[in-house]
């Protein structure tokens, strides 16, 4: 079929070309999706259900995904949600994140109010930015001065970006990531 079509008074109008086009368009889409006979309603149930299924599949993976990440997904969030917290000031719910040994070497009290003067009463900083390694999974690690030795943990390193009253500087701490009471949980590494 051409792209133009002669009307009795020998003129080319392109408005009823196109509307006359748009209309076998339309007859063709709708001869496709409703079909013309029991072979065309019988593909397009596969197609749907081959579709449907894909959706299922997708959906599902989605959620083990969402609901249950890996090991090493959650000691790194472990890991942001404390720099996060005391990126914000929140020292307090960071010191929570510590494990038990870490506990032991700051009360929180001590540790919220070092943090707070250290950083923000001489550094003049307000907040900084952060970025966590890539992290490594380690078969078993020991704390300096502790008598356990821990099995599979994870070992990355945060930097931390000030811009403080001394100028913009960096700080890189190591982090072991261990699980305590079947939660991830942070040690820093002292030697």
């Amino acid at each position: 079929m051409t792209g133009t079509i002669h009307f009795l008074d020998g003129a080319c109008h392109p408005k009823r070309t196109f509307l006359i086009q748009a209309k076998h368009i339309y007859t063709l889409l709708i001869t496709i999706i409703e079909g013309d006979g029991v072979r065309r309603r019988r593909s397009n149930s596969a197609v749907l259900a081959l579709v449907g299924g894909s959706v299922l599949v997708i959906g599902m993976l989605f959620l083990l995904i969402h609901f249950f990440p890996s090991e090493k997904h959650e000691a790194e969030r472990t890991v942001d949600r404390f720099y996060m917290f005391e990126q914000q000031g929140e020292f307090g719910q960071s010191w929570n994140l510590f494990h038990s040994l870490m506990k032991d070497k700051f009360s929180k009290d001590t540790y919220v109010k070092r943090r707070e003067d250290i950083f923000w009463n001489h550094f003049k900083a307000k907040t900084f930015t952060y970025t966590i390694g890539k992290l490594e999974k380690k078969s078993s690690w020991k704390m300096e001065g502790a008598n356990e030795t821990f099995k599979d943990v994870y070992v990355t390193t945060a930097s931390k970006t000030y811009h403080s009253s001394f100028g913009i500087f960096t700080m890189k701490q190591k982090c072991v990531v261990v699980k305590e009471d079947g939660n991830w949980r942070i040690l820093w590494v002292y030697r």
